[in-house]
């Protein structure tokens, strides 16, 4: 009898948790192509798929693509091969990934709470339902592939270790592997996994492990020494940001004060505001009910318990630890402008884990050691979470739902699709596609085009370019003569876009605007003709005069 009520609560756990996940796909799928860095998978996928090989097709003369994990492009190349209408489909299969990923973790949760199923109930809820991950769901970008990697190497690292197979702990290995093949951060997970095997000196497992990591990471790293003069060249663009000319040169000091600036934001800000969205940031909840004075202590309580949990999980120190710490410094050290909340979306059911640890401690201390009063507080204390985290994401996806309606008439990249978002930034990114229609329709298929988005604008347009504010790229030193030298080659037409450059709601798109372009226009007046402008807010279209 107990077996079965056992089978029943777990079977319980799955379906529900399965059917929300799949609720949630759909209430948030959007066909849209989105404005961040979907062209980075996608240029290089479409490269793949037509034959040119792992290149920036967007650039002119298709260089090698070195920056970029190849896993999530050549998944969606797959895509583009078999379908005439890719881009909907791909963010489709974005959606299945979250449902694999909401099915890894819940499993991986599951196990970790095995005597505890209300507190597994609890995190789950915590770490598949958060607001933030499911607006990405449908999205082009690798998080999703690789938050579902992540969660099913740890699942396979558990059974490796239960069972002591080497061919469990070489699994393991490629699928940690493929986590670092999709993004680069997954060094961390490389890493943390062949330390913590490292420790405890299993040596046998750790010679397996690396061989499964390195059957699969070897030919993108033999690749890259054979195209590039940095095989890791992410890395190296990075440790250039941060002041060296190289991974080999990082400013070790300058690396570690960039991680007492990003990293205490992080724990106190970002992560609480994934964990319990629009409750302590915008608009938030505590604001709405006259409470807003509470925003700042509730953001550090949360960052406190995620820092407690962790403490506690030293006293059984595990790789998930290992990889938690190397996320942490990886993400924090590179001074890169902003803070990022995909950043930390693999770490969010981890974070949710240390959080339910932190409340069962606090909850024994409270009822002194009162086993049936410590598990009535956990559970108001963490269902109260749940509940919350489940209600707005309900909330929320309903209310997607319904704005998608008049969007799904046009096609992903429709000019008349980015309309319906009702704000400044996507009524600039209209004109920025009207723009490029014009190009497509109006311009010889050797043009090329500067504009701010090269990676977009071969997605909209299919024409190459490049950033007119990285001449450096395509070897020149300044903007005007990357227009006069790849004009004696091809016609240049040149996008001045509509995106605020100043003030408060100013972008990065419109202030490389107002610093490299606008002036390059105003001086070489002469040198441009304008033949094509949008509708409002005016995205304008000036062809090179060689």
């Amino acid at each position: 009898m107990m077996q079965e009520h056992k089978d029943r609560s777990r079977i319980s756990y799955y379906a529900t948790l399965m059917v929300l996940a799949s609720l949630f796909a759909v209430l948030f799928y959007s066909a849209t192509w989105l404005t961040g860095d979907e062209a980075r998978y996608y240029v290089p996928a479409w490269s793949l798929a037509h034959g040119y090989g792992y290149t920036d097709a967007a650039m002119p003369g298709r260089p090698p693509e070195t920056m970029t994990p190849p896993l999530q492009a050549f998944l969606i190349s797959l895509i583009i091969r078999s379908t005439d209408n890719p881009i909907a489909l791909a963010k489709a299969v974005g959606s299945i990934w979250y449902i694999l990923y909401a099915l890894l973790t819940a499993m991986l949760v599951r196990r970790l709470f095995s005597t505890r199923p209300g507190t597994a109930w609890a995190v789950s809820v915590m770490a598949l339902f958060a607001l933030p991950i499911l607006v990405v769901t449908p999205g082009l970008m690798a998080d999703l592939p690789f938050m579902a990697l992540v969660a099913f190497a740890f699942l396979l690292l558990h059974r490796a270790e239960s069972s002591r197979s080497p061919g469990w702990m070489f699994s393991v290995g490629m699928v940690a592997s493929l986590a670092y093949l999709t993004r680069a951060v997954g060094l961390a997970l490389v890493a943390g996994i062949a330390l913590h095997l490292l420790l405890h000196r299993r040596w046998k497992e750790l010679l397996w492990y690396l061989a499964g990591a390195v059957l699969l990471y070897a030919p993108w790293q033999i690749r890259n020494l054979l195209v590039a003069t940095n095989a890791e060249s992410y890395f190296s663009y990075a440790s250039k940001v941060a002041g060296g000319s190289g991974v080999s040169d990082l400013p070790v000091m300058r690396l570690v004060r960039q991680f007492t600036i990003k990293f205490p934001p992080y724990l106190h800000s970002v992560l609480p505001s994934i964990l319990f969205p629009h409750l302590i940031e915008g608009r938030n909840l505590l604001g709405i009910l006259g409470l807003g004075f509470l925003a700042a202590p509730f953001r550090w309580g949360v960052a406190a318990l995620v820092a407690v949990g962790f403490g506690l999980s030293l006293r059984r120190f595990s790789a998930m630890e290992l990889y938690w710490i190397l996320t942490w410094v990886l993400i924090s050290i590179f001074p890169f402008p902003g803070f990022y909340p995909y950043y930390l979306f693999p770490m969010v059911f981890i974070a949710a884990i240390y959080v339910a640890r932190s409340v069962g401690v606090l909850s024994d201390m409270a009822t002194r050691g009162n086993r049936q009063r410590s598990t009535q507080v956990r559970g108001v204390i963490l269902g109260g979470m749940a509940a919350y985290v489940l209600a707005i994401a309900l909330t929320s996806g309903v209310i997607h739902w319904r704005k998608e309606q008049p969007r799904r008439a046009y096609a992903p990249t429709a000019p008349e699709r980015y309309r319906f978002y009702l704000n400044d930034y996507y009524d600039a990114w209209s004109t920025f596609a009207e723009a490029a229609e014009w190009i497509r329709n109006h311009t010889p298929q050797n043009a090329l085009v500067a504009s701010r988005k090269p990676g977009h604008y071969f997605v909209l347009s299919d024409r190459q370019g490049w950033r007119y504010d990285e001449p450096n790229r395509i070897g020149y030193s300044n903007a005007w003569d990357a227009v006069t030298g790849m004009g004696r080659d091809a016609p240049v037409y040149v996008v001045e876009d509509a995106f605020a450059g100043q003030g408060e709601h100013s972008t990065w798109y419109g202030e490389s605007r107002v610093h490299v372009l606008e002036p390059l226009l105003q001086e070489h007046a002469d040198a441009f003709e304008l033949v094509f402008t949008s509708s409002k807010p005016s995205t304008r279209v000036w062809r090179y005069i060689p």
